[in-house]
């Protein structure tokens, strides 16, 4: 679990440092709401794992289910409250939460599923 956490902090300083050297190299302006995109989906990747990591076996399947049609109902209100915020940045900050949700995401899964296929099955 401990890995998990330090590579959920590892994926967000990464994007954070690409979206600050991008923005250094003039190859894209910076998102008006980069840095905080990346904190909120920080904590609520590591609060969903969190919890699917308690998770008992035989709820975990639709426990991630709900999460993740959590995640996409909470990732739809944010970029709309930032779309509304700032439509002028509209394209920069979309662009962010959305690479960066797929990302956190992916090491959500890498993660759970090493979790799942090396937990013993029991039958019965």
């Amino acid at each position: 679990m401990q890995r998990f956490y330090f590579a959920v902090i590892l994926l967000a300083a990464s994007i954070g440092v690409t979206i600050e050297l991008g923005v250094s190299k003039n190859w894209f302006l910076r998102p008006t709401f980069g840095w905080e995109i990346i904190a909120i989906l920080t904590f609520f990747t590591g609060f969903v794992f969190f919890k699917l990591d308690k998770t008992p076996r035989p709820n975990f399947t639709q426990t991630y289910l709900l999460t993740i049609v959590l995640k996409i109902l909470f990732g739809g209100i944010l970029i709309a409250f930032i779309l509304f915020m700032d439509a002028q940045m509209a394209v920069e900050n979309a662009l962010v939460c959305i690479i960066s949700y797929l990302l956190f995401t992916s090491l959500e899964v890498f993660f759970l599923f090493k979790k799942i296929n090396k937990t013993p099955k029991t039958n019965g």
